[in-house]
């Protein structure tokens, strides 16, 4: 008795919802089972196969409105299209002077320093000669210092260039 009393509240609800699911499967059920008639019209007739309608629209305004043919509504300059300018092929990179051979190759960079105004980086030397400040636009060994970044110096001479970066540190091991 005690369980049917604590079970009531939780099967009341439950009533109610079979009861509403029941109405629902068999409105359900009668909508199904009632055929629905259409009214019946008359085909539609086809379009002409002569011109596609697109093609035809676009005919029709290019020759009733000439200037908004010429110049198109959405376009920002209000021109008709036309394709782009192919671009130029980019430059071949000069080939690159033999390392073994390069009279830079004797050089280290010891450091940069980058400042608002200036450029300068230190170079020194492998036969342990004096150590080297250089600017861009300056020359060594007939090479001119075009650009000093972070990492590298840029050099060119002619069509050759040549980069003088930091030299491998060989620790940790």
């Amino acid at each position: 008795m005690n369980m049917q009393r604590a079970l009531a509240p939780l099967t009341a609800p439950l009533g109610w919802r079979s009861a509403v699911l029941l109405l629902a499967v068999m409105t359900a059920v009668w909508q199904l089972a009632v055929p629905i008639e259409l009214p019946v019209s008359a085909p539609l007739p086809s379009p002409p196969a002569a011109t596609p309608p697109a093609a035809a629209s676009v005919a029709a305004v290019s020759s009733a409105y000439p200037a908004i043919a010429e110049h198109p509504l959405f376009f920002p300059t209000r021109q008709p299209w036309a394709p782009p300018v192919p671009k130029a092929a980019p430059p071949v990179p000069p080939a690159p002077v033999p390392a073994a051979a390069h009279p830079l190759k004797k050089y280290q960079l010891v450091g940069v320093m980058i400042s608002e105004g200036a450029r300068t980086a230190l170079i020194m030397p492998s036969d342990g000669g004096k150590t080297v400040f250089i600017s861009e636009g300056q020359q060594l060994n007939g090479w001119t210092l075009r650009e000093i970044t972070r990492e590298a110096l840029h050099f060119e001479s002619g069509d050759a260039a040549y980069d003088l970066k930091f030299p491998t540190p060989r620790w940790p091991r």
